[in-house]
C-alpha cells in the first residue's frame, strides 16, 4: 500500500509540473508529454492491481432468537457459535417444556437433538423461533482524499485540484 502511494504523490507532482509547463511547451513536444502521462497512470493502474489485494469480506452469523418478551440477536463469528446458543436456550428451557408434555415423549440427551425438538415444538405453538443468516461485514467507506484528481480537457492530463488559498499559501 506504502509503493501506491508513493507512486501516486509522485505522479501527481508531475502532472502538476506537466500541466504547469505543458502550454509553454513546444507543439510536437506536448503530445510527448500527453503520452508519457498517460502511459504513467497505466503504469500505477496495473502497478496498484499487482500490489493491492481487496480485502475479502468478513462473514458472521446472526442468530436471532424471537420469544414472547421479544428478540434477543448475537453476531458469530461461526455457524458452531450460533448452534451452541440455540443448544444453550434450548437446554435452559427444554426442562419446563418437557414437564407440560403429556405425550409420554423421552427428552433428547444429544444436546443438537434436544434444540431441534425444543424448537420445534416452539415453532408449532408459535411462541419461539431461532434463525441464522450469513452475512458480510462491509467494510468502512475509503474517506475522500483531500485533493481530488480531474481530467483536464484541454490539456489531456489528470490534475490535482487545490483551492486558490491552498495555492496562495504554497506560493507563500
Amino acid at each position: 500500500m506504502a509503493q501506491i502511494e508513493t507512486l501516486r504523490a509522485g505522479l501527481q507532482s508531475a502532472a502538476a509540473a506537466l500541466a504547469a509547463c505543458h502550454n509553454h511547451a513546444p507543439e510536437d513536444q506536448r503530445e510527448a508529454i500527453e503520452i508519457f502521462f498517460k502511459e504513467a497512470r497505466a503504469a500505477l493502474e496495473k502497478a496498484k492491481g499487482e500490489i493491492e489485494e481487496p480485502p475479502k469480506p468478513a462473514r458472521v452469523i446472526v442468530a436471532t432468537y424471537s420469544h414472547k418478551h421479544g428478540e434477543d440477536v448475537r453476531v458469530f463469528a461461526s455457524d458452531d457459535g450460533a448452534e451452541a446458543w440455540r443448544q444453550e436456550i434450548a437446554r435452559a428451557w427444554s426442562a419446563d417444556w418437557y414437564s407440560t408434555k403429556t405425550h409420554g415423549e423421552i427428552l433428547p440427551d444429544d444436546p443438537a437433538e434436544r434444540a431441534d425438538a425444543y424448537f420445534d415444538e416452539m415453532s408449532e405453538r408459535g411462541t419461539e423461533f431461532f434463525r441464522t443468516e450469513s452475512c458480510e461485514v462491509e467494510p468502512d467507506p475509503a474517506p475522500p482524499s483531500a485533493a481530488p484528481e480531474v481530467y483536464d480537457v484541454q490539456t489531456g492530463l489528470y490534475v490535482t485540484v487545490t483551492s486558490d488559498a491552498e495555492q496562495r499559501a504554497e506560493q507563500g
